[in-house]
């Protein structure tokens, strides 16, 4: 089990902490068919990111401001289970500006915000498994 600083640990859950509730409040809209699918999968972009975020935290790795899912796993290490389960997350990456802004792509559907929702879980799910592997209570 890897030690940790207190305060680094703090600021780790606070970033993971804020996964979860973007991760909530899209299972909200995901519960039923919701009203916004695009806000629902700008809201798992968002949880995926700050969950990566946390991983990067934990593990004393600055990051730069991005929402480029695939540049912050990249910089986590090869021992945490969300780099070997995701080896991309391209899709969910392209939620930044696909779900908020007009384009000459396809309106979230209903069938997106679902499939957003369960990639961001499982990312969310991985990186605190690993908090608690390293004896964090989340």
């Amino acid at each position: 089990m890897k030690k940790t600083n207190p305060n680094v640990e703090n600021v780790a859950l606070r970033w993971l902490q804020y996964s979860d509730r973007d991760l909530t409040d899209a299972m909200r809209l995901t519960s039923k068919e919701p009203i916004s699918p695009a806000l629902a999968c700008w809201l798992c972009q968002q949880a995926a990111e700050k969950a990566l975020k946390a991983a990067l935290v934990l593990e004393k790795i600055r990051f730069p401001r991005t929402h480029d899912l695939n540049i912050l796993l990249g910089m986590i290490p090869e021992t945490w289970l969300v780099k070997s389960r995701h080896v991309t997350l391209s899709e969910m990456t392209a939620w930044t500006v696909n779900a908020r802004y007009p384009g000459d792509w396809p309106e979230p559907t209903y069938e997106d915000a679902v499939g957003a929702m369960s990639t961001a879980r499982s990312v969310y799910d991985l990186v605190a498994a690993e908090f608690g592997h390293r004896g964090i209570l989340i």
